[in-house]
């Protein structure tokens, strides 16, 4: 969900920008005095080729260098922008101010590594400041590396422990990482700095969630729908929550209200499709996941939830051509695999169906089931020697699996009559 950033935070991430922003003091020159009276008056173009020729009588002078990305920054040019303020910090090195710029016109690239590295350069200049630190975590968690995030912003937190978007982003990346109890601690720290950061108020349900604590879920959800009523995502996230609980008619409720929030929620007509299939109302939920097909026409879920539907109304073709397109789609989800050799098996079509579980076991090879199921597609169509190594595989893999115990056993005695006999 779109994070709303709170107004203490806002302000000192604007002034990060405006350090790395500004001009900086540079050797009196013609070009250099040119080129900043250009910038001045918006004349970033002009100002950027009198600064080249700036740097060109002055070629070791880093605030040149910085001042140049600025006037390409503002061009829209951050590539360029980026190699000026790189070579600012390597004729400076212990300027902070370059470095910021760098990360900033790294960040509008969307590139988020070096983004960080340009930050943890200028937190290592100036150790003691909890807007750096922050900023690296949150480059950090952009790059998708939570784990790297968590120190940046616990730093972050122990140098400004009263800023709640520092302690939402603690929680964030922990949640990310699974360590859910912690983050709850950081989240409900968030919360009780800034009560209406609806952002801390979801992820404290997201999270409350994953450990099982539904009704704690609940109720985070709902402060979180008071703060913004209007989000689609929070009324699908308690719709979920409803289902955990087993709570079906507001879970339904919340589904169909987060629809009507966003026709084209994709994953909200799957959830109802799946709620539907849960409560036995298979030609409803046929018709919210043909509903999730026809907005996502290449939703491997949303086949295999209407494969579903049409298995429990008996509709076996339908439903093998729903899984085969799940399969399709996702063709390393061995779920998908699964349920079409049951659609199969329940056609009488074993041959097909060892096929089936070979796509399932090329995904997941060391799948005890996958085994113990192709095992007995083999048997059924006569294929005894093969039925054996699956079984036993089965059992190397499960050795308490009794049923695979006892189809080696008949597949073993299988091989020992005589083709033809009875």
């Amino acid at each position: 969900m779109a994070r709303k950033m709170p107004r203490e935070a806002r302000w000192e991430a604007e002034a990060v920008f405006l350090e790395a922003a500004q001009l900086r003091p540079a050797p009196r020159s013609s070009p250099a005095d040119l080129g900043h009276a250009l910038f001045e008056r918006g004349r970033f173009a002009e100002a950027a080729a009198a600064l080249h020729e700036a740097i060109r009588l002055d070629p070791r002078s880093a605030a040149l260098r910085h001042n140049l990305g600025v006037a390409l920054d503002r061009q829209g040019k951050h590539g360029a922008a980026a190699t000026a303020f790189r070579e600012a910090t390597r004729l400076e090195p212990d300027d902070v101010g370059a470095y910021l710029s760098l990360a900033l016109s790294c960040r509008r690239r969307g590139l988020w590594s070096e983004e960080a590295l340009a930050y943890a350069d200028a937190a290592r200049l100036r150790p003691t400041d909890a807007d750096l630190h922050f900023e690296l975590g949150r480059a950090l968690s952009a790059d998708g590396r939570f784990a790297q995030a968590a120190p940046a912003f616990r730093e972050a937190v122990r140098l400004a422990p009263h800023r709640a978007e520092t302690h939402l982003e603690l929680g964030i990346a922990l949640g990310r990482q699974g360590k859910h109890v912690e983050a709850e601690q950081h989240l409900r720290e968030a919360i009780h700095l800034d009560p209406a950061n609806v952002v801390a108020h979801a992820n404290l349900a997201l999270g409350l969630g994953r450990q099982g604590r539904h009704l704690e879920a609940e109720a985070a959800y709902h402060a979180a729908i008071l703060l913004d009523p209007l989000n689609p995502r929070l009324h699908r996230g308690l719709g979920v929550t409803h289902f955990f609980l087993r709570d079906y008619a507001p879970a339904a409720a919340a589904f169909r209200e987060a629809i009507r929030l966003r026709p084209d929620y994709v994953t909200a007509h799957s959830d109802l499709g799946e709620l539907f299939n849960e409560q036995g109302r298979y030609a409803d939920a046929e018709a919210a996941f043909r509903d999730a097909i026809r907005l996502y026409p290449d939703s491997a879920a949303a086949y295999r939830g209407l494969g579903s539907a049409l298995f429990s109304q008996s509709r076996y073709a339908d439903a093998e051509a729903a899984y085969r397109e799940a399969t399709r789609r996702n063709p390393d989800d061995p779920r998908s695999h699964f349920l079409l050799w049951d659609v199969l098996e329940k056609q009488g079509k074993y041959a097909e169906a060892t096929a089936a579980y070979h796509g399932a076991l090329a995904v997941k090879p060391d799948l005890a089931e996958a085994h113990a199921r192709l095992g007995r597609a083999l048997f059924r169509i006569g294929q005894f020697a093969e039925a054996v190594a699956a079984y036993r595989e089965a059992l190397r893999l499960n050795p308490d699996d009794n049923a695979s115990r006892s189809g080696l056993e008949r597949a073993l005695e299988m091989q020992q009559v005589p083709r033809g006999r009875p």
